[in-house]
């Protein structure tokens, strides 16, 4: 009896942890904010002003020194990460997001980001995986991309 009473508070404590790292809207800048509605316009593959300062802010810890200034980008959606997405349409989630009061969460969205010889390849700098169970690898983002 003691060890699950232990079990479950520890399991509590990582938990409130967890989400205490979880960014909230308050924190995003104002700049942000006030771009938003300028993401998600088009499905190209083009990142504008507004989508790249938005994605350099989320991954800010998974990009490194990348920057999405003026960069191609892939969507991908799914259970596996398989399905083909556009970045209207990972903008309109962001927007229901803040709409509701609520920061995207990382918890579920991969970052895969391509070196200069793999861009000539595919044509794409990086992909963005959301809503994927499974961790999708370079290799297997590349066969997905050149399946369409």
């Amino acid at each position: 009896m003691k060890n699950r009473i232990i079990i479950s508070l520890g399991s509590m404590f990582v938990a409130i942890i967890l989400y205490g790292q979880e960014r909230n809207i308050e924190t995003v800048p104002k700049n942000i904010l006030e771009c938003i509605h300028e993401t998600g316009k088009d499905s190209s593959t083009q990142l504008n002003p507004c989508e790249s300062s938005y994605l350099d802010y989320f991954f800010e810890k998974q990009r490194g020194l990348f920057s999405f200034k003026d960069k191609d980008v892939s969507f991908f959606t799914g259970n596996m990460g398989t399905v083909k997405s556009n970045k209207k349409e990972f903008f309109e989630s962001v927007k229901q997001s803040y709409g509701i009061g609520l920061f995207p969460s990382l918890a579920t969205s991969q970052l895969l980001i391509f070196d200069e010889v793999e861009r000539k390849n595919i044509g794409y700098d990086a992909v963005i995986i959301t809503g994927s169970k499974k961790y999708i690898t370079k290799k297997n983002a590349v066969k997905y991309i050149n399946k369409l």
